[in-house]
């Protein structure tokens, strides 16, 4: 019985990582390609934090723009200190589905920024 949970156990983790790892691409090739962000290369987290900088808004006010103008909840990077001042943090462990609705919004609510 030990035998065959050990290999269903690592049936599941290879499937997780599989999926978290076309996560990543996604959210990572999204968000890098958006004029604005910084982003270093995930790996091994379902976490990102970009840096916003660009945006020339505080961490705070890029936190309350999403939610007002995207309907999407980050949470601000000065939450982890002094040094995530200018980031946010996104949580991409969720479904395909949902990341690239998200996504989408923020790309629409970041081009709103840019536009004079």
């Amino acid at each position: 019985a030990k035998a065959m949970l050990s290999r269903s156990v690592d049936y599941y983790v290879k499937e997780l990582v599989t999926y978290l790892q076309k996560v990543r691409e996604l959210a990572y090739g999204r968000l890098a390609a958006i004029d604005g962000i910084q982003l270093n290369p995930l790996e091994g987290t379902f976490l990102t934090f970009p840096d916003m900088s660009g945006f020339e808004m505080s961490s705070e006010k890029m936190t309350e723009y999403l939610l007002k103008e995207a309907r999407v909840a980050v949470e601000s990077g000065s939450e982890f200190g002094p040094s995530g001042e200018g980031h946010i943090r996104i949580n991409i462990g969720t479904s395909m589905e949902i990341l690239t609705e998200v996504l989408n919004r923020m790309e629409k609510a970041f081009r709103e920024i840019r536009q004079p």
